[in-house]
């Protein structure tokens, strides 16, 4: 069944950047539809995630993001829609995936979940329709764009076959004058991750690593470390990441079964060899159910950030 749509905006992906697109659109007077293939907001936000956005003010107090996140993030602590730890940039709860629903709704936007976008529609070099496939009723939409797409998915793969530039690694050091970029252009990305959580039970807990589970080897220094606070109980578990060897799109699945054997690997070293005696009461009670990602396609635009050497 396929069942067509008009509007002035689609937004593809119900990320950070997504719905603060979607919002600030909606505002300006435009008809806006927000598409997310997952059942759940906020991409790495999401509940489904753990990421908070807490920005660079957890490191200095005037760094704090202001405009549209500074309104979702004060909604969100008013409303108590934090899974309240030590680490409060971490979130698991679905009470935020409502805070950025109502937003969304409030500012008029029509939001699609489960819908994949899948491909788009190129007349004239601009982007006329995109087709959009329900995942929970396998209906097909398709949607006639009167104005624009903003490509909010990560990995860009609307943008990416309706012929928009590319590319993902890094630069070589000549390319842009940065004085961390390595000698010659590579294939490497940064690695993602798997975020969990661990509550303290009143009683000691055991921990059998799942069969196979990989022999722990540290990445550097003596992280993971485990001191919680006398009144902890609840608290986040970050040990991972990995994947910037391989291509974070065709090789998600395998990263996220890779990140996993190194969580596990991670929590039985805490658990049962290094702080065996602080961790005896603490028990893994969720662990994110996908792989959070920091790097994907970079599209080319009009201007480009670089961090050239100092003259």
């Amino acid at each position: 069944m396929t069942e067509t749509l008009c509007t002035d905006v689609l937004v593809i992906g119900a990320g950070l950047a997504g719905i603060c697109a979607s919002i600030q659109a909606a505002r300006l007077g435009l008809d806006v539809i927000l598409a997310e293939k997952s059942l759940v907001l906020g991409g790495n936000s999401g509940p489904d995630a753990g990421v908070h956005p807490s920005g660079a003010h957890r490191f200095h107090t005037f760094a704090a993001e202001t405009g549209i996140v500074e309104e979702l993030c004060e909604t969100a602590a008013w409303q108590g829609a934090k899974t309240v730890t030590g680490e409060m940039h971490y979130n698991s709860s679905m009470l935020w995936d409502g805070v950025l629903d109502r937003a969304l709704t409030k500012a008029g936007v029509t939001v699609l979940r489960s819908h994949y976008a899948r491909d788009g529609v190129v007349e004239d070099g601009k982007i006329t329709s995109v087709i959009l496939e329900d995942t929970g009723t396998y209906h097909t939409h398709v949607v006639h764009i009167g104005t624009a797409v903003v490509e909010a998915s990560g990995d860009g793969s609307v943008a990416a076959k309706c012929g928009a530039g590319w590319r993902m690694g890094r630069e070589s050091r000549r390319e842009y004058g940065e004085r961390l970029a390595p000698e010659e252009a590579d294939s490497v990305t940064m690695g993602s991750s798997v975020v969990a959580l661990v509550r303290k039970a009143d009683r000691p807990v055991a921990f059998l690593p799942p069969p196979g589970t990989s022999k722990f080897s540290p990445g550097y220094g003596d992280y993971p470390s485990f001191h919680p606070g006398p009144e902890e109980s609840l608290r986040f578990f970050f040990p991972t990441e990995t994947g910037g060897q391989g291509n974070t799109i065709e090789d998600e699945p395998a990263i996220y079964r890779k990140a996993l054997d190194q969580l596990y690997s991670a929590w039985d070293y805490i658990k049962n060899i290094k702080y065996a005696q602080e961790a005896k009461n603490w028990e893994l009670t969720w662990v994110g159910p996908r792989v959070c990602k920091r790097e994907s396609r970079r599209f080319w635009g009009d201007c480009t950030l670089t961090q050239p050497l100092a003259r």
